[in-house]
């Protein structure tokens, strides 16, 4: 497996998009923390005017970094079928679910090293932009270590979602078209056509159950706690992981 692995990460970085990608997510995490900093305000009695307390200022949009790692998800996979890469893929390791974890792995790595460092980028960024203001936010203030790791978190389980929908779909248009869409409006548009006690369970509304911002000081701003609303979502990605699975075991990779 470590072997499969090592070899998912050296066709990784031999793919520019891959990287260029990968790039963009911290470009635009810097982006939105710089402009959220910029327009941020509070009044003289120190209560808030735009986007909540200042952690929340310098957080990166941890919504856009999960679309945009699940595109990379996705790549992952549909970019081996449309290259017909995925032929010597699979006679390497014939047991395809043995390529399909090891691509799974990487993906793991790849979000959780690219969802960090796109939230210490911004809150780097942020927090310059603020001292601007006299505006002062640190790691070492209250909650801002435990925002870091659920927002770290939050977009890491993107690519994830990018990897199932890749499985699933195996080519790159629709696969990118959905990783970018769904969180950002498709799943506010579907919400709207289940019933409401539903709408909980939707895979990226779940997963905001991790985030402190979300569920509130008293814990009660989400219908689900963190960990069922994590349970939930994870639930979403092995299901469409095992449909997708198997219906590429059966498919021809020509």
């Amino acid at each position: 497996m470590i072997g499969l692995v090592r070899a998912e990460w050296i066709k990784w970085r031999s793919v520019r998009s891959s990287v260029a990608l990968s790039l963009v997510i911290l470009a635009l995490s810097l982006f939105f923390a710089i402009v959220s900093a910029s327009v941020y305000k509070a009044d003289p009695t120190g209560s808030v005017q735009f986007r909540g307390t200042p952690l929340d200022v310098v957080d990166g949009n941890p919504t856009f970094v999960f679309a945009f790692l699940a595109v990379l998800g996705a790549l992952l996979i549909c970019t081996e079928y449309s290259q017909g890469t995925i032929t010597p893929t699979f006679l390497n390791a014939p047991v395809r679910m043995r390529a399909l974890m090891s691509k799974i792995l990487l993906a793991i790595g790849l979000g959780i090293g690219i969802a960090l460092l796109a939230q210490l980028f911004a809150f780097g960024a942020g927090a310059l932009v603020l001292s601007t203001k006299d505006v002062s936010v640190s790691l070492g203030d209250s909650g801002a270590i435990t925002q870091l790791i659920e927002s770290t978190c939050f977009g890491a389980c993107g690519v994830l979602f990018g990897v199932a929908i890749g499985v699933l779909f195996r080519q790159t248009v629709a696969a990118v078209i959905i990783c970018i869409a769904w969180p950002i409006l498709l799943e506010s548009l579907a919400s709207l056509a289940v019933p409401k006690d539903f709408r909980r369970y939707l895979p990226v509304d779940a997963l905001t159950a991790l985030l402190s911002k979300v569920q509130g000081a008293d814990g009660s701003g989400h219908p689900l706690s963190s960990a069922a609303g994590v349970a939930v979502y994870f639930a979403w990605i092995v299901v469409l992981v095992a449909i997708g699975g198997f219906f590429m075991n059966r498919a021809d990779t020509k």
